[in-house]
């Protein structure tokens, strides 16, 4: 969203005046002139009541101009029906909580009080003067003459200066740094007009916002002869007022305030009392896209290393310095998985002049989560200056596939299986583990282990107990006997105590078999179910909610036989389940069963 773009608005009490937000971004105040009341919102997305009025605390008469010291805790309130200055606490985890704990009488009407940044010091206008109140004495430190009775007043960053909008419809710049004599402070002087109603200066200093009767908000920039800011330059600099732009905002605008975190401007409305929340900083709200660079973008048992990284570039409106290490994540169709945080490094890794952030993942984790092909999109997630950030990139992924045994191959005990399968190192000094499992991959036992990665391994079955759920897994090594490729068998082959051929009889009933894997991983798990006859059926994916999950047959015509349908895991909509408990349901026909498997998450 651009500069000038009003976002939304919140209803408060009646006629609200002044508006200050809390240092931690995660409440905002605002008095309510006619209610003799402070309205308390809540601004965290993460927190209770967002963008509702949380809190309301009286205050004295006729609360206008507030503002918030920067360690969080006290909430100053000038109350222009009876010339004082309420000092509120709003430290949650104190006593007096939400309550006015002191109150000072400041001799006038004052409708306007800033505070500096160090927190020390009140700035409050009085008649024709500001005066300078030291917030844990409450005393007046100074008094400086600006000629007219003050409207608000707002304080560079720095502390050094206020700007002050006075009743004259003048806007002042004076320098309010302590021992500077009267007639040698820095000022500037516009005439802004007497509709202009409350006056805020932005974070980085270079600006001033004014809220306008007629529903705008007068933008000024502010320039120092050879400097471009208000900040601490020699009392001898000359300063101007230059108008920038309008925006438009609610009905009859009172006070505004900045949010340093988000950068947003709020701005209250007491013609219709609500608030207006302005992205005044010319970046893009909300989340952005950043440009993901994966290196190496081809993942095979060629490469090396043990980590996969993650050069991440963003608009130049954000500082990769800024970027939450404990966020990051890399996705994939099977998960994601964590960055290293204690190997991530600044640096321009395409020269193109603009700082990436390098994140790190380790190989082994990320090879199991992505599917053999290419291109295969992966994605980087995270957070960034307090906003989320998505980039996307593609990779190449190749791992051994096994060719044979295939599915529901029948291999007779003690006999010679040619395991074969597609070999990515050209066969050239890689090697393959390869393990059986006959019981659904619940446990593995080896095959052989460093043979050549050259496409083939002639295996003696051993003599074991006959299985229709027997499984090959190969793993893939690198020089350093590193893993870089794991390959499961899809679907069971069969290892018979019988000759080819006499174990093909028919099932003598129906029946649901245990799935296997249970409880299994991304990977999946397959469903075996046996029937004597044709059937028509249906098997279906529950969870605990008895709502439908995946549909793997829909009245499907089957034969009698053996049968088996894989479960990858995801719902009908293609995306990966979340770990937990659910239920296998089949009907053939009459017949019914019911079985629960578990989806574990690493």
């Amino acid at each position: 969203m651009g500069a000038g773009a009003a976002e939304h608005s919140i209803s408060v009490g009646q006629y609200p005046f002044g508006v200050a937000p809390a240092p931690n971004s995660a409440l905002v105040y605002v008095s309510n002139f006619l209610s003799n009341t402070i309205s308390v919102i809540g601004t965290d997305p993460a927190g209770p009541g967002f963008h509702t009025v949380v809190h309301t605390i009286p205050t004295g008469l006729n609360p206008s101009g507030i503002a918030v010291n920067p360690d969080g805790r006290t909430l100053y309130v000038c109350n222009y029906g009876d010339a004082t200055v309420s000092f509120i606490d709003i430290d949650p985890t104190s006593a007096t909580y939400n309550s006015a704990t002191a109150t000072i009488v400041v001799g006038s009407s004052s409708k306007t009080v800033g505070v500096s940044p160090d927190g020390t010091t009140l700035i409050i206008g009085t008649g024709s003067q500001i005066l300078l109140v030291d917030t844990q004495t409450g005393g007046a430190t100074a008094t400086i003459t600006v000629g007219s009775s003050s409207k608000s007043v707002g304080v560079s960053p720095d502390g050094a200066f206020a700007v002050v909008l006075l009743d004259n419809g003048e806007l002042v710049l004076v320098d309010i740094r302590p021992g500077i004599p009267q007639d040698e402070r820095a000022t500037a002087t516009i005439t802004v007009g007497s509709s202009s109603k409350s006056v805020g200066v932005s974070p980085d200093g270079g600006s001033v916002y004014i809220t306008k009767s007629d529903g705008t908000v007068d933008v000024y920039a502010i320039v120092a002869l050879g400097g471009s800011a208000a900040v601490a330059e020699p009392i001898t600099s000359t300063y101007q007022f230059k108008f920038v732009t309008s925006i438009q905002v609610g009905e009859n605008p009172e006070g505004l305030a900045f949010d340093k975190t988000t950068g947003l401007l709020l701005v209250v409305n007491a013609g219709d009392n609500t608030i207006s929340f302005i992205n005044a900083s010319g970046r893009p709200a909300g989340p952005v896209t950043a440009i993901i660079d994966v290196d190496p973008n081809s993942i095979n048992p060629t490469t090396k290393g043990k980590y996969i990284s993650a050069y991440l570039q963003f608009p130049t409106f954000l500082d990769p310095f800024d970027v939450i290490l404990s966020t990051v994540r890399f996705n994939a169709q099977n998960g994601s998985v964590a960055a290293e945080t204690t190997l991530s490094a600044i640096l321009d890794h395409n020269g193109d002049g603009i700082l990436e952030r390098q994140v790190k993942f380790n190989r082994t984790s990320v090879q199991s989560l992505i599917p053999i092909g290419f291109p295969v999109q992966v994605s980087v997630t995270g957070q960034v200056d307090g906003r989320t950030f998505t980039g996307y990139d593609s990779v190449k992924v190749l791992r051994p596939k096994i060719k044979n045994p295939h599915a529901a191959q029948i291999v007779p005990q003690l006999s010679d299986l040619n395991i074969q399968w597609s070999p990515i190192g050209n066969g050239v000094a890689y090697k393959m583990d390869i393990f059986y499992s006959r019981d659904g991959g619940e446990t593995w036992l080896p095959v052989v282990q460093g043979t050549a990665d050259d496409s083939s391994y002639v295996w003696n079955v051993p003599d074991i107990v006959s299985s229709r759920n027997c499984f090959l897994q190969l793993v893939a090594k690198n020089k350093k006997n590193e893993v870089t490729g794991v390959e499961i068998m899809a679907d069971p082959f069969t290892v018979s105590d019988a000759p080819v051929g006499l174990d093909e009889t028919l099932p003598v009933r129906f029946a649901l078999l245990p799935a296997a894997p249970n409880p299994f991983t991304a990977l999946g798990t397959k469903v075996r179910f046996d029937l004597p006859e044709p059937a028509n059926v249906t098997l279906r994916i529950y969870g605990v909610d008895g709502g439908i999950v995946r549909t793997l047959a829909n009245d499907a015509a089957y034969p009698a036989g053996r049968h088996a349908l894989t479960w990858d895991g995801r719902n009908d909509q293609g995306l990966a389940i979340h770990g937990g408990v659910y239920f296998i349901k089949i009907e053939a026909g009459p017949k019914r069963a019911v079985q629960k498997v578990v989806r574990v998450t690493r």
